[in-house]
C-alpha cells in the first residue's frame, strides 16, 4: 500500500519546481462560503493533499483552489480546481503551473466548533491544525460589525454584543446601534441580531448623529439579570468642543468630541439597558450620565467587553473615561443592590482606557489595562498592559508586579476571564508591538497563580492575521468560548478545549 501511494505521489510531482507550502493558521469559518487554509507556491499541474489526522473529514464539503495567495476568500476569486469528493486524499488537477495558489474550504454548518482539520501537500509535514470559529455577523446588513463582550448566562445561554456599524467601521459619531445574538446550544448557532440599544432619531437628529458603541455586557450570577452598557453621541461638536449638531464628524476622544458638562450636547452620554428573561426582551436605555459622571470630566464611558459578578455579589462593570485636563483613566463602577444603584470607583492609572476586571482569590480586584504609552513602545518588553489591583473596592490601588512587562500589546482592547472554582485566569489579546506585527496574531494565555506568571508552554495562537479586540467567557467547566475581531470574520466566536492548553 505505502509503495503504491509513493508511485502514485511520484507521478503527480511538481515538474514546475519545488512544490512549498504554508499553513494560513487561522480558524475555518463554518457559515462563510470559503476559507483560505493553504498557501502554495511553485505550483504544477496536479496537486496531492492530505487530510489524515482531521478529527472529520466528512466536514468538508469542497476543496478549491485558487491563483494567487489570499488571506481571505472574495466572491470573484476564479475558482481553477475543485474537488466534492473528499477522502483522507485528493487530487487536484490544474489548467496551469501556478507561481502562487491558495487552498480553500467549504465545509458544512453543523461542524462541532471543538473538532481540528489538517491539510498538507502529501508526503509533507506542516505541524498545524485548523480549529473552526463562526461568524455572528449578518455582513449583508452590518458592514462594520466591532467590539465584542460576551456572557454566559446561569442557564447557560451564550449573549454576545457588539457594534452592529451600518454604514462603515468608522468609530463614533455615525449610524451604529449595539446588537445582541443569543446562543442556547454552546456556540454552535446563534440567533439573528436584535438591537438593544438604538437612540434612533433622538433630539430631531437622524440615526447617523444619534450612534451607540463600546458596549459591555454583565450577567447577575445570582439573580440571572443582565445588563448591558454602551456610550451614545448625540450629534457632533468642532475641535473646540462646540455643539454643531448634524454636521460632519467627530470622535468621542479626539479633541473637541467629548466636553465636560452632563447634558447630551456637551458630552458623550452612559447609557444601560437590562433583561430579565435571559437576553430575549430588553428594557429602555436608561441614562445614568448625571449618577456617574462627574460633571468636569471630558468623558466617562464603559469599558467595552464584560463585566463580572463577585463572590460576595457584587456588580462590577469596568469603564473608562477623560479627566477635566483630557488624561484618559481606567477604572470601574460597581453595584451592592443588584444594579439598581452604582457607585464609581477611583482611577486606577491615567493614560490607560479599555480594561477588564477580574476577581482574584484573595478578594482583591484586578484591572488589566490598555495603554496608551505602548504606543511609541519599541522593546516588547517595555510594550505589556498596566495592571493594578486593589482591596478597596478602587478606593485606593497597587502596581502589581506584571505591570507594563508581562502581557505585550499594540495599545488595543483585551479579554480577560476567571475561569471554574480553581481561578484560571485566561487572557486574549494580539501580543505585538504597534510597530511590530500590530493587531495579529490573537493569541490566549493562560495563569494558574492570579496573573504572576503566564507560562509561554500554555500560548494558543488562534488567528495569524488581522485580530483586534477580544472578549471571554465560559462555555462550560471544560471550554473557553472566545468573541474576537478576526481575519476571516468580523466577529468570530470559538470554543477553545482547555485540554489544549497542557495545564499544570
Amino acid at each position: 500500500m505505502k509503495i503504491a501511494f509513493f508511485i502514485l505521489l511520484f507521478l503527480l510531482s511538481n515538474s514546475y519546481g519545488e512544490l512549498l507550502q504554508s499553513p494560513l493558521k487561522v480558524p475555518i469559518i463554518i457559515n462563510k462560503k470559503a476559507t483560505p487554509v493553504l498557501h502554495l507556491s511553485n505550483v504544477g499541474k496536479t496537486v496531492l493533499l492530505d487530510l489524515k489526522g482531521s478529527d472529520n473529514i466528512s466536514n468538508i464539503l469542497k476543496i478549491q483552489i485558487v491563483e494567487g495567495h489570499k488571506n481571505s476568500f472574495k466572491k470573484d476569486y476564479e475558482i481553477l480546481s475543485e474537488a466534492e469528493v473528499i477522502s483522507e486524499q485528493v487530487v487536484l488537477k490544474l489548467p496551469k503551473n501556478l507561481t502562487k495558489a491558495t487552498v480553500l474550504l467549504q465545509v458544512k454548518k453543523t461542524v462541532d466548533l471543538l473538532e481540528k482539520l489538517s491539510i498538507k501537500v502529501a508526503g509533507t509535514e506542516t505541524g498545524y491544525k485548523h480549529r473552526f470559529g463562526i461568524s455572528l455577523v449578518d455582513e449583508q446588513k452590518v458592514k462594520g460589525a466591532r467590539i465584542p463582550g460576551i456572557v454566559t448566562t446561569p442557564k447557560g445561554t451564550l449573549l454576545a454584543v457588539y457594534d452592529a456599524r451600518y454604514d462603515n467601521a468608522r468609530d463614533l459619531q455615525g449610524h451604529m446601534d449595539i446588537g445582541l445574538v443569543r446562543s442556547t446550544d454552546g456556540g454552535q448557532t446563534w440567533s439573528p441580531m436584535q438591537k438593544i440599544i438604538d437612540m434612533k432619531t433622538w433630539g430631531g437628529l437622524p440615526e447617523k448623529y444619534n450612534g451607540v458603541s463600546d458596549a459591555c455586557i454583565l450577567v447577575d450570577k445570582l439573580t440571572g439579570k443582565v445588563f448591558v452598557a454602551g456610550l451614545w453621541m448625540h450629534g457632533v461638536k468642532d475641535k473646540n468642543g462646540k455643539w454643531i449638531g448634524a454636521k460632519g464628524w467627530n470622535h468621542q476622544w479626539r479633541k473637541g468630541g467629548s466636553m465636560p458638562g452632563l447634558t447630551p450636547k456637551e458630552t458623550s452620554q452612559f447609557m444601560m439597558v437590562e433583561s430579565s428573561d435571559d437576553g430575549q426582551s430588553w428594557t429602555e436605555p436608561l441614562n445614568l450620565t448625571k449618577a456617574l459622571k462627574k460633571p468636569e470630566w471630558m468623558l466617562f464611558a464603559p469599558a467595552p467587553g464584560r463585566g463580572i459578578t463577585m463572590k460576595n455579589g457584587t456588580l462590577v462593570i469596568p469603564t473608562q473615561g477623560r479627566l477635566a485636563n483630557g488624561m484618559p483613566f481606567s477604572n470601574f463602577i460597581y453595584s451592592l443592590d443588584r444594579g439598581k444603584t452604582w457607585q464609581v470607583s477611583e482611577p486606577a492609572h491615567t493614560n490607560t482606557t479599555e480594561c477588564q476586571i477580574v476577581e482574584l482569590k484573595n478578594g482583591y480586584l484586578m484591572l488589566n489595562m490598555r495603554d496608551n504609552r505602548n504606543a511609541a513602545a519599541k522593546n516588547i518588553a517595555e510594550a505589556g498592559r498596566s495592571v493594578y489591583v486593589t482591596k478597596d473596592m478602587g478606593q485606593s490601588w497597587v502596581m502589581h508586579p506584571t505591570s507594563r512587562n508581562a502581557l505585550p500589546e499594540p495599545v488595543c482592547c483585551a479579554g480577560l476571564w476567571a475561569h471554574g472554582k480553581d481561578n484560571l485566569l485566561v487572557f486574549s489579546n494580539p501580543p505585538n508591538l504597534r510597530t511590530a506585527g500590530g493587531r495579529t496574531k490573537m493569541t490566549l494565555k493562560f495563569s494558574q497563580d492570579d496573573g504572576f506568571t503566564w507560562p509561554q508552554r500554555h500560548f494558543l495562537m488562534l488567528d495569524e492575521k488581522h485580530s483586534a479586540y477580544s472578549c471571554l467567557t465560559s462555555v462550560d467547566e471544560n471550554t473557553i468560548g472566545i468573541l474576537y475581531e478576526g481575519s476571516q470574520a468580523k466577529m468570530t466566536f470559538m470554543k477553545i478545549d482547555l485540554k489544549d492548553a497542557n495545564l499544570d
